[in-house]
């Protein structure tokens, strides 16, 4: 009956739906002003949106990150999400790690400093998530971190693509891409949030609270969007029972370093992550037409601070007076100018600064080192600073030409030049672990100071509408570096779409460069167990095949869009931390990782009234090392399973009396573990039970004096207060795992006015 009534809905493709919505036998190219990357609504405003024939809303939502065109998401050649403001995932999401979340074949997790890290199909590498805000990449080229715990609540949509993104984007977008766009439309807005956590806590006072404001005046000619946004954590204060000092680390009468202890004794110590988070951002365009006809004109600025303490801290050890701070400054100037009717000329230009400053207390106050049988104190326990500075100038040009209307190619030259500007580490403690003045350095050699990369990339993609309803799309991109190479990535894609049914093939290829840390960092080297640079290190390449399915049913009322894609994915000389010793590992391009796996998603929109989706994910890793290192001759191949390897998740809003909604999210995840691959790395095995996370709400909307809308909301997050742990680097150390939050309610108030 189902499969009947399917081929009937796509038999009658040409007849006009049952909607106001007409449907659509093929698939038609953009037109020239949806070159511009701006808002889809503020597109359909101007008169100008991408291929409007009536039927964005049976098609879905409009993304722009995975071509150089904005184009439906179930005609985008790659595996697309996003996120907008009305989706229950982002209903309550205070930063952009707790809305990843719960995007298919996602896994996000924070480890003991904490940070946060996103894995793509099981892939858990910081430097292989390329994420962009407003097309700026806000990795740290140092070490390819990211700040995750960046304030989304005045961020406008996020668009996560599942597979390689190199032929866009160069380097980083590997396994993945995350695209954070900002709110550009007009209005005014502000939030408030105040959240507080339950369960084994020392107390239960609000340990967070959030503000965001967002001004865009209704300007003749031109537009200005400002953002300010901030959240101010105490952090979750779980409780910890062992650390690598209470197990490993004794004085010499006998007595554990550690604030934790394990059962033979009375004391008890908590997590810390006390975090104070900053963005502002500006937005300004020009009237169009300002220099030339049609042309279009705008920048965009973003400002990001952080100052937090860790987790737990950097060795495995309870040390809670360590201060991170980090400072980025993003700009990017964009001008776009039609030369004729068949030629555009795009030009960006974007500066970034980061600023990094970690005091780190690596052990607590009053820790005793054992120093050839005698005891060395240290007051206010061992210290040490590093300090680094870097700068990155992107020049990117490219003519887009359509020659046909079915035909549309782009050509473009990227120029980057990066530089670490500064890196200096200093400690209160040498390389023998005696206590020495703080302010020296280690006497390390720090080579990474002052490196510099140049990067020239070259890239063309062309967009073919063929008959039958079938698109081709062919790209290519050539990076060249300045300090280890090169790597091409192309990629391709095919899309067959007849009425409401869609399919979709690509492969492509990816690659990440080695970071700064990874090709010069020495600076650790008297540290046992320390990971050191490798100039030698070749980039990472993956190659992947995926394939995927979707059906989108209109009705009068109600919306349902289902997706099915499978994929493989093969990995060479991928660039890994492999503690093969105790005393020093280099960083090394092991041989290969496979990986395939399959997602499903429905979502079901009816506007006004319901919104849900539900999505699974399942994934299957091998990974074979095969090479020579500190005498050893490894060749092995094993299970990789060190993220969930089965996730579902599922949520709906729902407008049940006048104006009162109720929410709710759920969020499943299957046991992990990892297999013993190298010789020290039966120390690294950790197996944790599988999970579930539910999250239920409530919000009211109200209007008021002469505000537009206000809104009232109450969430409460891990309802069954389950204890959920993420696992360590080194789970011998920290054996009950780095603990998630409790039980967590918030109050959130939000208003447009």
């Amino acid at each position: 009956m189902l499969l009947a009534a399917l081929a009937s809905r796509v038999a009658s493709a040409d007849k006009p739906a049952p909607s106001s919505q007409p449907a659509r036998a093929g698939i038609a190219l953009p037109d020239w002003k949806a070159l511009v990357d701006v808002d889809a609504a503020e597109q359909r405003r101007r008169g100008g949106a991408a291929d409007t024939r009536g039927r964005d809303a049976a098609d879905g939502d409009i993304v722009r990150s995975a071509a150089r065109i904005p184009m439906p998401i179930g005609e985008a050649p790659a595996i697309v999400t996003r996120l907008s403001a009305r989706d229950p995932r982002l209903i309550g999401a205070r930063t952009l790690f707790e809305a990843l979340r719960l995007v298919p074949e996602l896994d996000v997790t924070r480890d003991l400093f904490g940070f946060y890290h996103v894995a793509v199909r099981g892939r858990k590498v910081d430097a292989e998530v390329l994420v962009l805000l407003d097309g700026m990449r806000i990795n740290d080229f140092y070490d390819g971190r990211v700040l995750y715990d960046l304030p989304i609540a005045m961020i406008d949509s996020i668009e996560v693509i599942r597979g390689p993104g190199s032929a866009l984007y160069g380097t980083n977008a590997f396994a993945g891409v995350v695209a954070i766009y900002s709110r550009q439309r007009r209005g005014r807005e502000a939030t408030l949030s105040v959240s507080t956590s339950g369960g084994e806590r020392a107390g239960a006072l609000p340990n967070a609270w959030g503000v965001s404001g967002y001004w865009s005046p209704a300007l003749r000619d031109m537009r200005l969007a400002v953002t300010v946004q901030g959240i101010f954590s105490g952090g979750p204060q779980l409780l910890v029972v062992e650390d690598s000092l209470t197990r490993n680390r004794f004085t010499l009468d006998n007595k554990p370093q550690s604030l934790a202890c394990s059962s033979d004794c009375a004391r008890s110590a908590y997590t810390q992550g006390q975090s104070h988070t900053f963005h502002a951002s500006v937005f300004a365009a020009a009237p169009r037409g300002l220099l030339a006809r049609a042309d279009s004109l705008s920048a965009v600025a973003h400002v990001i601070y952080q100052s937090r303490g860790p987790l737990i801290g950097e060795w495995d050890t309870l040390a809670p007076d360590s201060t991170l701070q980090t400072l980025r400054v993003l700009a990017q100037l964009r001008y776009d100018v039609p030369l004729t009717r068949w030629l555009e000329l795009g030009q960006n230009v974007s500066f970034d600064l980061g600023d990094y400053d970690r005091m780190i207390q690596v052990a607590p106050d009053g820790f005793k080192e054992i120093v050839a049988g005698a005891e060395v104190l240290f007051p206010d326990g061992q210290l040490k600073r590093i300090r680094y500075r870097e700068y990155l100038v992107r020049s990117n040009t490219r003519l887009s030409l359509r020659f046909h209307p079915r035909n549309l190619l782009t050509i473009g030259v990227e120029l980057e030049y990066m530089a670490l500007a500064r890196y200096d580490l200093t400690s209160n403690y040498d390389q023998t672990g005696d206590l020495k003045p703080f302010g020296e350095n280690l006497g390390a050699d720090f080579t990474q100071s002052g490196r510099t990369r140049a990067v020239l990339g070259a890239y063309l993609e062309d967009v073919l509408e063929l008959p039958a309803g079938f698109r081709l799309v062919l790209g290519a991109r050539y990076d060249l570096y300045s300090d280890f190479g090169s790597a091409v990535s192309p990629r391709s894609a095919v899309v067959w779409r007849r009425g409401w049914l869609t399919a979709r093939v690509f492969f492509g290829m990816a690659f990440r460069a080695p970071t700064f840390e990874e090709l010069y960092d020495n600076s650790n080297s008297q540290n046992l167990g320390a990971f050191l640079a490798n100039p030698q290190l070749d980039p990472s390449i993956v190659r992947t095949g995926e394939a995927s399915v979707g059906v989108t049913i209109p009705t009068q009322r109600l919306i349902v869009r289902a997706t099915v894609n499978g994929f493989y994915t093969y990995i060479t000389d991928s660039i890994d931390r492999a503690p093969l010793t105790a005393s020093q590992n280099p960083f090394l391009n092991t041989s290969a990782i496979s990986t395939y796996g399959f997602a499903a998603e429905v979502r079901a929109s009816w506007p006004g009234r319901f919104d849900a989706f539900a999505n699974a994910s399942w994934f299957s890793s091998t990974i074979a090392y095969k090479y020579d290192a500190a005498g050893q001759n490894i060749d092995t191949s094993s299970s990789l399973r060190s993220v969930p390897r089965l996730r579902v998740n599922a949520g709906a809003s729902v407008r049940v009396v006048g104006e009162l909604r109720l929410l709710g999210l759920l969020e499943v995840g299957s046991s992990r573990s990892n297999d013993q691959r190298t010789t020290l790395e039966r120390l690294h095995f950790y197996d944790y039970p599988a999970y579930h996370l539910l999250t239920m709400g409530a919000s009211y909307t109200f209007r008021w004096a002469n505000a537009r809308r206000l809104r009232l909301s109450l969430l409460v997050h891990n309802l069954t207060n389950q204890a959920i742990a993420d696992p360590p680097f080194r789970a011998n150390r920290v054996p009950e795992g780095v603990p998630r939050d409790r039980i967590r309610g918030m109050l959130l108030f939000n208003g447009e006015l």
